[in-house]
């Protein structure tokens, strides 16, 4: 999905996230659902950001000065993770890649040409797992930061 908005809620101060809301939500992404078929405003879902590791990725991933400039895009893969006792663990992978990318992914889907389509390497990457889902392709040469 692209992150179309990032709405913080909670501070971060250093390695320390305060949660803004009693239910644990420290902010939210907006971001783009990967469906060509639908038209990109209505594909735009909310996500609630409940996990601490999850926040500071995203957080510090809106740190780079290109996704301020609009020059840099975010993208990110949502993988469901539970600990042992039902505990929420990070699931949100993170990547910067050059703006206008995942508009290249759609106009090679459009082309029915999207197994042909080559994501370039991110330009960063936050992963709560290595060898993480992120991306979808295989192959893809890696430079993974801890958040």
């Amino acid at each position: 999905m692209r992150v179309r908005k990032f709405l913080p809620l909670a501070k971060l101060n250093g390695d320390n996230v305060s949660e803004a809301l009693p239910d644990g939500v420290c902010g939210f992404i907006h971001a783009e659902l990967p469906n060509p078929d639908v038209e990109p405003e209505k594909r735009i879902v909310s996500i609630p950001i409940q996990n601490k590791s999850d926040y500071k990725s995203v957080f510090r991933a809106h740190l780079d000065a290109g996704i301020k400039s609009g020059v840099n895009e975010l993208i990110i893969v949502y993988q469901h993770r539970r600990g042992l006792f039902g505990k929420r663990k990070p699931c949100i992978h993170v990547a910067g890649y050059p703006a206008g990318t995942w508009q290249g992914f759609f106009e090679a889907v459009d082309r029915y040409a999207s197994a042909e389509f080559r994501w370039p390497p991110p330009l960063f990457l936050y992963e709560p797992i290595p060898n993480g889902p992120f991306p979808a392709t295989k192959g893809l040469a890696k430079n993974s930061f801890s958040p």
